[in-house]
């Protein structure tokens, strides 16, 4: 193993409300990253993209909390109209952006283990790639954005901000569910500032 892939698996951390089955799956994710390692030439779907060289440095996963810029959040809602949901180092923070219209429910990852189910549906049936592993073992934080039938949403931002102290890394996945008839336009911004970081990030829609 490199010294960036020994930095990932030794940086996970269980959540303390984390319940058992999501351990478990954390748990295989990590020992099936392990196994496999960061992907490079020899692997065709990454051939222009050798992530085990790119990564030589290692990046711990980030276990600090975010803060939401809510003047900027509340600025981008003005300007598009939109919902905002800031992710601050990972971090989900409600209240930051604009309040959601009526028939949109924005929670997070760790509100429902129905939805957590759901956002972790690949990964209970042993699907996904070895990023797709990686991101199941380290993600501390979601939003689950819930869609009621027949809405048609105002457009939804997920504005990912990063500002780490230290070389780092942050974790996050989100669960859409847009119920019959109705509609939203999804749209994801990624900025970081500080210390160098990677971000991995997975949207599950359903």
């Amino acid at each position: 193993a490199t010294e960036t892939e020994r930095a990932f698996v030794s940086g996970a951390a269980v959540g303390a409300r984390e319940p058992a089955w999501l351990a478990s799956v954390r748990a295989d994710a990590l020992r099936a990253f392990e196994a496999e390692g960061l992907p490079d030439r020899k692997v065709e779907d990454f051939h222009y993209t050798d992530l085990k060289t790119l990564l030589r440095k290692p990046f711990p996963p980030f276990s600090g909390a975010g803060v939401a810029d809510v003047l900027q959040a509340q600025s981008l809602a003005s300007r598009l109209g939109a919902h905002i949901v800031s992710v601050a180092n990972g971090t989900v923070l409600l209240g930051a952006g604009a309040t959601p219209q009526a028939g949109i429910a924005i929670t997070t990852l760790g509100s429902s283990a129905d939805d957590a189910r759901l956002a972790f549906g690949q990964a209970l049936e042993g699907r996904g790639s070895v990023l797709n592993a990686l991101n199941t073992g380290l993600v501390r934080d979601g939003a689950i954005i819930r869609v009621r039938a027949g809405e048609k949403a105002r457009p939804i931002v997920l504005h990912h901000t990063v500002s780490l102290p230290e070389r780092g890394s942050v974790h996050v996945r989100h669960l859409i569910v847009v119920e019959e008839g109705a509609s939203a336009d999804i749209l994801e911004i990624f900025e970081s500032e500080g210390a160098p970081s990677l971000t991995t990030s997975e949207t599950v829609v359903h």
